[in-house]
């Protein structure tokens, strides 16, 4: 894989990172093209080859710095619910371990960087790539295993391979929950728009009731 060339100007790198982001978001990886990005940048498009050396480099770029981003905050968040549940002699629920999971999806101040981090995780499944799976296993991987040491201590009659398999369908549930958000969804459709995931609040509760009461079912 191409490695990114040293920035020549941080100014101008940052803002082709942000419009990056910003139509990834909107548009997806594959539709954003080079030129929309370095319009909105207001930049020339030699500009991502100046800078980064190729898209690939840039869309590496532009999600391992989201993974970083969304992985420290949730650091700060799932510490903090483990040491208030300590400070009470007890560990932290199942329902607040998964609602700090779901924050970067559906908290207001996170929707379009959860957008764009859902899009990813669906994208690797997908169609792995080297760059994909190279930020899974440097950002996302240590992640799953700090969530999954979380929810063993919450659940301390449950296996490990139990939690394993359980994470994973978790993370599956989630970021295909939270990707279908259009009123226009299936969901909406199936249910003539009594559950419209295009409602966050209602869409978060759901999936903690749902995915708590998975995580303590019962298992062979």
């Amino acid at each position: 894989m191409a490695q990114p060339r040293a920035p020549k100007d941080s100014a101008a790198t940052e803002k082709i990172l942000r419009a990056a982001e910003t139509l990834f978001a909107l548009h997806g990886i594959e539709k954003a093209s080079l030129r929309d990005i370095t319009a909105l940048a207001g930049v020339n498009v030699a500009s991502v080859n100046y800078h980064f050396g190729s898209k690939e480099v840039l869309v590496e770029a532009v999600f391992a710095k989201l993974a970083e981003r969304v992985n420290a905050s949730r650091t700060r968040a799932l510490e903090a619910v483990c040491a208030e549940a300590a400070g009470q002699g007890c560990v932290a629920s199942v329902e607040q371990v998964v609602k700090v999971f779901l924050a970067p999806y559906l908290s207001p101040n996170e929707q379009t960087h959860g957008e764009l981090l859902a899009q990813f995780l669906l994208l690797n499944r997908l169609s792995p790539s080297p760059v994909t799976t190279k930020i899974m296993v440097e950002h996302f991987d240590p992640m799953a295993r700090k969530f999954i040491g979380a929810l063993a201590n919450a659940l301390p009659g449950t296996s490990l391979k139990t939690l394993y398999w359980r994470y994973n369908f978790m993370a599956t549930t989630v970021f295909m929950s939270v990707t279908d958000k259009a009123r226009e969804s299936r969901l909406a459709r199936l249910s003539e728009g009594v559950a419209d995931p295009g409602d966050r609040a209602e869409l978060e509760t759901a999936l903690i009731e749902f995915l708590a009461a998975a995580m303590r079912g019962p298992s062979t």
